[in-house]
């Protein structure tokens, strides 16, 4: 995926051509002459700028050069023969604690082909070149950032983070020198698109003024101009009739109404799974801290143990709690039901907002399946239902045996959960059973 950075608004010398990449293995099903496409595209992309690659690249390139070695000792023969403007290559070490593979091979070949350079193990932040990918088996230097040449002088640092209970590969990250103000005093750059539109609020003398302001000479006038002209049907008369009737809009709003001054929006605080305690809590912090020693030490191999086994363990104790709390929830809402009819629908209604933001399935039929079925109604299955209440009736009145209990209750939570996940997908609230 590509992205550009313009010059102008960045302040760089050229356009930056940005792209997020994954490459997958040689041995995968999916491998399909991904890094001479790829090469194909910078080739397209060099013609209009510098060229930024950053991602998994599942390679492993060693402390080979990225550049073509001794090119300054050529002879004076092979100088000569060589376009003035030609810049020679300059030999730039790089660290890497890791190993060389074929597809770090081919990756290697690309660099030198497209002048692009590697920037692991080069700069402040990575300059042991440190392992970005960590599992049972072993660990690589696989995320790599790559720049065209001509970018070096302006990369201030390159760093990999420690490796935490997230992800087996650590976050790579780069800063390049930019000056994003300089496009203030830039007159190619169109400033009109940043422009932000007052906001107005109604007042209880609004109606009046209202009134008076499409009475006067100026605002008549002006729309009667607008009724008049003749708008061409493109793209540059529609923004010339889009810009014209703005105009109106706001003169006859500034004198109706107050300007609203904007609020400043409070930073949202990230949603905690309502099943994570201090328990999950502390076994993540001891995650990170081993990542952190990981990251330095990747060869030891009880810290390798006791780093996977934790994370095993965060993994599975996770989902246990998760297991309790819905059932901890299934039977709230079983007691709440014919007791508080309002604190029900008002759980169910907290539940239902948790799981729209925690629980997604991205699959493409589903995701098809869910907006097609927008704002119906989907009644539950009758047996279900009629199951559900008379085992409710019978438990409220002392007539489940423990037996019964031990026997039904399983199967009897598992048609609730279904209903009660289907009630929380549903816009229409339904009423408490009867």
């Amino acid at each position: 995926m590509w992205l550009k950075l313009n010059k102008t608004f960045f302040g760089t010398g050229t356009h930056i051509y940005l792209c997020a990449v994954y490459i997958p293995p040689l041995n995968s099903t999916h491998t399909a002459d991904d890094l001479l496409n790829l090469e194909a595209e910078i080739a397209n992309y060099s013609k209009y700028g510098d060229i930024a690659l950053i991602g998994d690249f599942n390679a492993r390139t060693g402390e080979q050069a990225d550049y073509i070695e001794n090119e300054n000792n050529s002879s004076q023969f092979l100088q000569d023969m060589l376009p003035q403007d030609y810049d020679l290559d300059s030999p730039i070490k790089r660290n890497n604690l890791d190993i060389l593979n074929q597809q770090g091979n081919n990756l290697l070949n690309m660099c030198l082909s497209s002048r692009l350079r590697i920037l692991n193990g080069r700069y402040l932040g990575d300059s042991l070149g440190y392992h970005t990918y960590f599992s049972k088996n072993g660990c690589s230097t696989v995320d790599y950032a790559i720049l065209s040449k001509d970018l070096l002088p302006s990369v201030e640092y390159f760093c990999t983070s420690d490796l935490n209970f997230l992800s087996d590969h650590v976050q790579i990250s780069f800063k390049l020198k930019c000056d994003i103000k300089q496009y203030i005093n830039k007159k190619d750059f169109n400033n009109n698109n940043m422009k932000k539109f007052t906001t107005y609020r109604w007042t209880d003398v609004s109606h009046g003024k209202m009134y008076e302001a499409l009475n006067s000479d100026e605002v008549k006038n002006k729309i009667l101009n607008f009724e008049i002209t003749h708008f061409v049907r493109n793209e540059k008369g529609i923004n010339e009739a889009s810009k014209s009737l703005t105009e109106i809009l706001d003169n006859v709003a500034s004198k109706t109404c107050i300007i609203k001054v904007p609020i400043k929006q409070k930073k949202s605080k990230i949603k905690k799974n309502p099943w994570s305690d201090n328990e999950l809590k502390d076994l993540k912090s001891k995650i990170n801290n081993l990542g952190k020693k990981l990251k330095h030490k990747p060869f030891d191999r009880n810290l390798k143990q006791q780093f996977f086994e934790t994370a095993k363990y965060l993994k599975k104790a996770s989902k246990k709690k998760k297991i309790q709390y819905q059932q901890q929830m299934i039977e709230k809402l079983s007691n709440l039901q014919t007791k508080d009819p309002q604190q029900f629908w008002k759980l169910l209604k907290s539940l239902r907002n948790n799981m729209n933001t925690t629980e997604i399935n991205m699959k493409s039929d589903n995701l098809t399946n869910h907006f097609q079925k927008q704002g119906l109604w989907n009644k539950p299955c009758d047996k279900a239902e009629d199951e559900i209440n008379l085992f409710l009736k019978n438990k409220e009145r002392g007539k489940v045996l423990p037996s019964d209990f031990a026997g039904n209750w399983k199967r009897l939570e598992t048609k609730f959960t279904s209903q009660l996940k289907n009630t929380m997908t549903s816009d229409v609230q339904q009423q408490p059973f009867h």
